[in-house]
């Protein structure tokens, strides 16, 4: 089934069929969170509430072909509050990618790649989590909304 037609039918009233939506697309939004907080555990609960954000907010998704660039935002601004939260204070973009680069060595990458990461401008650091840690292509990076 293709995104457009389980999106279809969801917005048609079968809950059920947002079961494949999440077990599409569930890997790459679990690396792009796991990218942004490390081994926080609260990975899970953020990858919960991007889907359940993602269910409420389905209607509003006008291009199905875009879903899976869709759900990584979601994601990535589900990140971006949960930082804050956790933090208790109210962090700019950059502020939040560095906090969530600050947990990247536990998330698997080396202290030195870290560093380089954390080194970049906000927006290429956002580049290069979307490729690196959430799997998207460089043509959907390209056609990703820059926050």
């Amino acid at each position: 089934m293709t995104d457009g037609e389980t999106i279809k039918r969801v917005l048609s009233g079968d809950v059920e069929a947002f079961r494949h939506i999440v077990e599409r697309y569930w890997r790459h939004v679990l690396a792009l969170v796991r990218q942004r907080l490390g081994a926080s555990a609260d990975v899970e609960d953020v990858l919960q509430e991007t889907f359940i954000k993602a269910y409420r907010k389905l209607g509003q998704l006008r291009d199905p072909a875009r879903l899976r660039m869709w759900l990584m935002s979601i994601a990535q601004k589900a990140c971006v509050d949960h930082v804050r939260k956790r933090r208790g204070s109210v962090l700019g973009e950059e502020g939040a990618a560095l906090a969530a680069a600050d947990g990247a060595s536990e998330g698997g990458l080396s202290e030195e790649v870290r560093r380089v990461v954390e080194s970049l401008p906000a927006l290429y650091r956002e580049v290069v989590m979307l490729r690196f840690a959430g799997g998207m292509s460089c043509k959907e990076i390209a056609d990703y909304p820059v926050s």
